[in-house]
């Protein structure tokens, strides 16, 4: 019995264009997924070349990238942090740009001074103002400006040789016994400050000896500028567990916190000043610690006296001290 080709014909092509049209819907989905997907995934990188393009033209590196746990993401989150590091770069430099106008500034000040100091005597002298008997007494004047002047320019270069990063002359050194001949020399220019050496035992260290003395110097130099005549001052050698110390303590009139929390800065003075230094002993305490890779600390408190304590990385004590 002969089947109707129709019969046969009809579902072969309904199959067919079933097929067509699934075949249809599926091109169009997977092309629109495909462009869906693709945009999604290329979105990030258009934000990422719109950001760099701010970034780039107005300098704002606050500006941050998309960032995700796709790998594009994660190249946003380094581009962030390199932006982060960029933006702390130019932050430091404006910091430090910042402190070497004021530098610049205080330092000029502080030369103009005696500067103007020998230019008026210098003019009363060419005027005729000045009285012959008077004039031992205004050179005398003239010579402590004079003297004034190069000590401030002596600091001001020994810390511009460490802020370079001047090389130290290391060698093995009792710190112990500096300190004994520090403080005798100390005596022996101003016998008003009575200074006690608390150093009982060799404490040994890699360091540069006469950067060590000048540290102790510009300490002791400051309890004498500072505090009234009798303070008396200890000196003290020791070891912690980390470090050797070098502590210069006082029982002057101390200062207060805000005023020794500036206390390092450079061309910072005292309320009361009783010397003709230019602010510049504790900077150069300070960049000497640092540059042996150590630090210093100061406590005070009005009526309390005050502590300058310096610590060297105990690493660099020789090995058999």
């Amino acid at each position: 019995m002969a089947v109707p080709m129709d019969a046969v014909d009809d579902p072969v092509r309904h199959l067919v264009l079933s097929e067509l049209v699934t075949g249809g819907f599926l091109i169009l989905f997977l092309a629109v997924g495909g462009r869906l997907l693709i945009a999604s995934g290329l979105g990030p990188l258009e934000k990422m070349a719109v950001t760099a393009h701010r970034v780039a033209e107005g300098g704002d590196l606050s500006e941050r990238m998309p960032e995700g746990s796709t790998e594009i993401g994660r190249l946003g989150g380094a581009i962030n942090l390199m932006l982060d590091r960029i933006g702390e770069a130019f932050r430091d430099r404006g910091a430090s740009e910042e402190r070497v106008r004021r530098f610049a500034a205080d330092a000029s000040h502080e030369l103009r001074t005696p500067l103007s100091t020998i230019s008026g005597y210098a003019e009363l002298y060419r005027a005729g103002a000045i009285p012959p008997e008077d004039l031992p007494k205004i050179m005398g004047r003239i010579e402590g400006e004079a003297g004034r002047m190069g000590r401030l320019v002596g600091e001001m270069l020994e810390l511009a040789r460490l802020d370079r990063g001047a090389v130290l002359e290391r060698s093995e050194t009792d710190l112990s016994e500096i300190a004994r001949e520090v403080a005798a020399d100390s005596t022996a220019l101003d016998s008003g400050h009575p200074i006690a050496v608390d150093a009982p035992h060799p404490v040994v260290a890699v360091v540069d000896d006469a950067r060590i003395r000048q540290v102790l110097v510009n300490l002791l130099g400051n309890v004498r500028a500072h505090t009234p005549e009798g303070t008396p001052a200890t000196v003290r050698v020791f070891r912690t567990d980390d470090a050797v110390a070098l502590e210069v303590a006082d029982k002057g009139p101390g200062m207060p916190p805000e005023q020794a929390s500036r206390a390092f800065d450079r061309f910072q003075r005292g309320e009361e000043r009783l010397s003709d230094g230019a602010g510049l002993g504790l900077s150069i305490v300070k960049a000497i610690a640092e540059a042996h890779g150590g630090r210093c600390h100061i406590i005070s408190s009005p009526g309390g006296g005050t502590v300058v304590s310096i610590e060297l990385p105990a690493m660099q004590e020789a090995t058999g001290g």
